[in-house]
């Protein structure tokens, strides 16, 4: 559904095909105010810089060469890790209820690391994970199995 915000707020200049095309699927399905357009810019532009940063690294190869002549990661790979980062946390920030991905948002690794700790004192408290039934042996005959 186009709604007034796509017709009124051009694609900005500046953008790639990757970038103008994010935009123009989000404002088609939602309508954003002043600061979540400013949002959404710095996300298609991020979008855009890692296409240019793996433009960059299929141009020269994983590895370049170092100030010693030894071989390297490529500088670029550590960037896009980071740009990755950034992207997560603007589309985060952006905080758009999208009905089809609700169970499927990129999680933080401070969640992951809030969820991994959470499930360690569980497995201590009740010894096993919330998500999986304690394993119980059943002694049978000449051995036992879990169940």
């Amino acid at each position: 559904m186009k709604t007034e915000t796509t017709k009124k707020t051009p694609v900005p200049p500046g953008l790639g095909s990757r970038g103008r095309r994010y935009w123009r699927d989000i404002l088609a399905d939602n309508e954003l105010g002043p600061s979540e357009l400013v949002l959404l810019a710095e996300i298609c532009k991020t979008l855009d810089l890692i296409d240019q940063l793996d433009a960059q690294v299929r141009a020269d190869g994983l590895t370049v060469e170092g100030s010693a002549g030894q071989q390297r990661l490529h500088p670029a790979i550590t960037e896009i890790r980071g740009q990755r980062l950034a992207l997560n946390r603007l589309i985060g920030a952006l905080d758009l209820d999208d009905a089809d991905d609700v169970d499927e948002k990129v999680p933080t690794p401070a969640s992951l690391r809030a969820k991994h700790a959470a499930e360690a004192r569980w497995m201590k408290k009740n010894g096993t994970t919330p998500d999986r039934p304690r394993r119980r042996l059943i002694v049978s005959g000449s051995g036992s199995s879990p169940v």
